[in-house]
């Protein structure tokens, strides 16, 4: 079992390096705030499980690659022209470094910071290596990130392609998916702008 981050996209909707821009909290420690940056509240919260977390990152991603270097995952550098491209080639790279073809791989967002670690914990107790697993928020009744694979599906996102990602694959088996229910609408909540950003920030707390 295994988490893979996509942290590969080009964030031109937010106009500037994405997941290095920083959250702010407060130390109960110390004195003052803090900064932490997207990607690394990202991290934090798949480290509240037992599984070892990939990231997915553009070749050319000098800056993302020497922050990752200090967090305790794999690094795995890709070259991608969409979301579909990343999952492809971040699964083909994790499956190559890995000892042994894992259960199921987690497919998550690197810009989802309210994300928690109960969350992730819920979803991976029901992962297999048959079906698929995604949050769903019950107030709303949408399905949410991140979603889970088991390796009878590896071979079709090892052939994702665009910008679409994984959805085909999620349609085409939807009455079937195990869906996990939340009233945590961190589960929805991605950022695209600096605005999303800014309400994100209203509601963020550092995960533990």
């Amino acid at each position: 079992m295994a988490w893979l981050m996509l942290a590969a996209g080009s964030a031109r909707r937010f106009g500037a390096a994405k997941l290095l821009a920083p959250l702010a909290f407060r130390d109960t420690s110390e004195e003052g705030a803090k900064e932490i940056t997207l990607i690394e509240v990202a991290i934090a919260s798949l480290k509240g499980t037992p599984w070892p977390i990939f990231v997915a990152v553009r070749e050319d991603d000098d800056a993302l690659r020497a922050l990752l270097a200090e967090q305790n995952v794999q690094v795995l550098p890709v070259s991608t022209r969409g979301m579909g491209d990343t999952i492809a080639a971040g699964l083909r790279a994790l499956l190559t470094v890995s000892q042994g073809c894992p259960e199921a791989v987690g497919i998550a967002l690197a810009d989802m910071p309210l994300l928690t670690p109960c969350l992730h914990r819920e979803l991976i107790l029901h992962a297999d290596g048959d079906g698929i697993v995604r949050p769903v928020h019950t107030p709303s009744g949408r399905v949410g990130h991140p979603v889970i694979f088991g390796r009878r599906y590896f071979a079709q996102l090892e052939r994702c392609s665009g910008d679409s990602g994984a959805q085909s694959i999620v349609a085409s088996v939807a009455t079937s998916i195990h869906l996990v229910p939340t009233i945590s609408e961190g589960c929805l909540v991605d950022i695209d702008t600096p605005t999303d950003l800014q309400r994100a920030q209203q509601l963020f707390t550092v995960p533990t």
